[in-house]
């Protein structure tokens, strides 16, 4: 890293933009210009990255989140089709048991 960089860094990218548009740093065509945005340009293309990085976690989050959404319905979907089945075996039974006394 640059001592430029260094210096850029501490001051931070919101102060180091209104220097470059008041021309601390010389002309667009000056070395220094070019230099601190090129810096401005470096950190906009991380912050981007930083964005889709936490874009790609959030929607993994809710990804993940709908499939524990999906297997709980499944599950309690299989709960509901064991208990009635076991109600009509017990109909069944109590037909049979009218049936015989009958």
């Amino acid at each position: 890293m640059t001592e430029l960089a260094i210096k850029l860094e501490f001051k931070g990218e919101p102060t180091v933009r209104l220097e470059l548009a008041s021309g601390l740093y010389g002309t667009p065509t000056s070395t220094q210009f070019a230099e601190v945005e090129a810096w401005l340009k470096h950190k906009e293309f991380q912050r981007q990255q930083q964005e889709a990085e936490a874009r790609r976690q959030r929607e993994d989050r809710t990804e993940i989140r709908e499939e524990n959404r999906d297997q709980l319905a499944r599950s309690r979907a299989k709960r509901a089709e064991i208990v009635a089945w076991i109600s009509i075996g017990i109909a069944i039974i109590g037909f049979l048991i009218s049936l015989s006394r009958g």
